[in-house]
């Protein structure tokens, strides 16, 4: 079997679709197509019932492939790692995983200051929930991950890194921006816009929890993951928002909308840099010192 068709395999079906899958390769989708035909064809079987725009759909054959890919490829970094530690050499790839908030308010200008300053270790960045991050991590398909300290398993290793804080977000006309300081019950008179429900690990499942303890409820006007969506409705005055805040959130909508916390209700959230125990390579090493005194 060719490395590089079953590379161009995993991918693929790591991406959900064709189109990413060639541009994450430098290759073109009719590359990819024969590569995957001679695949086939050396395997004897299909692997594809269909590949779209956004998701995959595997034969059988082509999900036991798949595990077979994740195991080889998990390997394959353990040997680089190893080798790396070895000879004390900064050369190679890290795979990261993060939740969309903290790529975008925290991590855009260190990964770009990162990779100016070592460009010989390639980034593969990964935009993911908290709960996949982990799951990516656990499967060893990322090498380090951006996780809330509150979802991380003991059976991994953290660096405590940012703190984050839940807070309710109303425009300035707002009729609680003139009430004082409002209290959860205030709030929850209003339609509020919270992540979706499916969305573990995230505010919304923290407010659900205190709504239960209190025993009350609240109405929903939005539910996305975005969270400048979700923030930019409640500048309209669509529904108030509920969402997890870092400081360079709050500074960029700070003349448009105030920002309210309670935390005595929900106290502030840890972020962390997580790997797995006892597999501290020296690129990683490298990358984590990076992040942590940057």
């Amino acid at each position: 079997m060719d490395w590089q068709q079953l590379k161009s395999f995993h991918t693929i079906v790591k991406l959900g679709s064709m189109t990413r899958a060639a541009d994450a390769m430098f290759r073109t989708q009719s590359a990819l197509s024969q590569q995957i035909s001679k695949l086939e064809a050396e395997l004897h079987c299909t692997l594809f019932k269909r590949i779209g725009k956004s998701f995959v759909h595997l034969t059988d054959e082509g999900e036991t492939l798949y595990r077979y890919a994740e195991k080889a490829f998990l390997r394959e970094r353990e040997l680089f790692d190893q080798l790396d530690t070895l000879s004390n050499v900064s050369s190679g790839s890290l795979y990261l995983a993060a939740p969309y908030a903290v790529l975008e308010f925290l991590l855009g200008d260190i990964l770009r200051d990162f990779s100016k300053e070592h460009p010989q270790i390639a980034l593969h960045i990964f935009h993911e929930t908290p709960q996949v991050c982990i799951e990516q991590l656990m499967n060893g398909a990322v090498d380090l991950a951006f996780i809330h300290d509150s979802t991380i398993p003991k059976s991994l290793e953290r660096y405590p890194w940012k703190k984050g804080r839940y807070m309710f977000v109303i425009p300035r006309e707002h009729p609680l921006a003139h009430k004082g300081k409002p209290t959860l019950r205030d709030i929850l008179q209003y339609p509020l816009n919270v992540p979706s429900q499916n969305s573990k690990f995230s505010a919304r499942e923290r407010l659900d929890k205190i709504c239960y303890e209190m025993n009350c409820t609240y109405r929903i006007a939005l539910e996305t993951s975005n969270v400048l969506l979700n923030i930019g409705y409640a500048i309209r005055n669509i529904g108030i928002s509920f969402v997890l805040c870092y400081d360079p959130i709050i500074a960029q909508f700070s003349d448009r909308a105030l920002f309210i916390g309670m935390p005595d209700v929900f106290p502030d959230e840890m972020i962390s840099i997580v790997i797995k125990k006892q597999s501290l390579s020296t690129d990683k090493n490298l990358f984590l010192q990076f992040v942590l005194n940057g």
